[in-house]
């Protein structure tokens, strides 16, 4: 009968660390894995909170909204001419949320994008008769016109993509995209989504002027990573009112 050799202690304690690396293994793919299980399938969500009082953006884009209806292009262009202050008529009209995004910008804002759609092509005039007027030190580079704005958001999307492209040659190097906040109150509802879809993609800041009493304007804080959703601020704890 032949008798088997023992094995050397050398490998008899490289078995015995194989089993414990083999143990303490497990456990960590199991806690990897539930976190990349809850990574691609947990529901995502939005967080908001409220702007501080001066922001620091020196860019600002904006959709320009078509608001059919609401008032001829002639007779907005009228009120921009007879107004002497950003008053609540203008407040109220087609351009009133970018005129009151400008205003809350202020103090820093120097460029200013727009982006047009078919529907709100005339309405662009008298906005930019508005920035020359009220916002002389704003220079309003030019627009990004998109046709199908109701079943694709490509043209959107890429527009604003384009824009911040751009933003560096266009001010001789002076801003950047962080520079740049991109306001998505105006224009239809796939405009919006898709200007935020663009922003998602290199962590760039999104703004929204909310709709009940319009007095309030929100920085949408956008993250794939954010999962947990905070209660939102009232309007006693927003900043007063433009």
């Amino acid at each position: 009968m032949i008798l088997a050799e023992p094995e050397s202690a050398f490998w008899v304690w490289l078995s015995r660390v194989a089993d414990i690396i083999a143990l303490g293994g497990i456990p960590a793919l199991l806690f990897y894995g539930r976190r990349l299980w809850k990574r691609l399938f947990r529901r995502r969500s939005f967080e908001t909170r409220i702007l501080p009082i001066e922001p620091g953006y020196a860019g600002l884009i904006c959709c320009v909204s078509a608001s059919i209806g609401k008032m001829p292009a002639q007779e907005l262009e009228q009120l921009v001419e007879s107004s002497a202050l950003i008053e609540l008529p203008l407040r109220n009209s087609p351009i009133g949320a970018t005129l009151k995004a400008m205003e809350r910008h202020r103090p820093h804002l120097r460029h200013c994008w727009f982006i047009t759609s078919e529907l709100s092509l005339p309405y662009l005039n008298p906005l930019e008769k508005a920035c020359a007027k009220f916002f002389p030190h704003v220079t309003v580079h030019p627009r990004e016109h998109v046709r199908d704005v109701y079943t694709s958001v490509d043209e959107v999307y890429n527009a604003t993509h384009r824009i911040f492209d751009r933003c560096g040659p266009e001010t001789e190097g002076k801003l950047s995209a962080k520079d740049i906040i991109t306001d998505v109150t105006s224009g239809n509802t796939v405009m919006s989504i898709a200007m935020a879809m663009a922003c998602l993609d290199d962590d760039r800041t999104i703004e929204y002027i909310e709709q009940k009493d319009r007095k309030d304007i929100y920085e949408i804080d956008v993250s794939w990573d954010k999962i947990t959703r905070r209660p939102l601020k009232t309007s006693k704890d927003a900043p007063e009112a433009l």
